[in-house]
């Protein structure tokens, strides 16, 4: 099995993609079909945000996240926009943007509102 075939089981398997490397707008469509989510332009935006905040603050900075997204997105709604974007839970939102559990989860590091 080639490096890539194996990278697509184990996206299967967990609905995460293997590593944050193989993300790409394209692969946010596929991804976000899977789970009923036809992107749009506030999609990307946020999927984008949440790609880049987590590049910058890594894990440390999930504690802080809900302010940063309540400040970045505040004349959109801020979390309000991202329930409203991603209504099933934070990680929903996380395995769309490429984000794997093992680097980053929401819902075990940060109550969020």
């Amino acid at each position: 099995m080639s490096k890539h075939a194996g990278t697509a089981v184990r996206q299967q398997t967990l609905n995460y993609l293997a590593g944050l490397q193989y993300w790409s707008v394209i692969t946010a469509y596929g991804l976000a079909a899977s789970e009923g989510i036809k992107l749009t332009e506030q999609h990307l935006e946020m999927l984008e945000w949440l790609r880049h905040d987590f590049d910058r603050y890594g894990v440390s900075g999930l504690p802080t996240f809900p302010a940063r997204l309540d400040r970045t997105f505040a004349k959109q709604g801020g979390y309000i926009l991202f329930h409203r974007l991603f209504p099933r839970d934070p990680e929903q939102a996380l395995r769309i943007a490429g984000l794997v559990p093992q680097e980053m989860t929401l819902r075990a590091s940060v109550k969020m509102h």
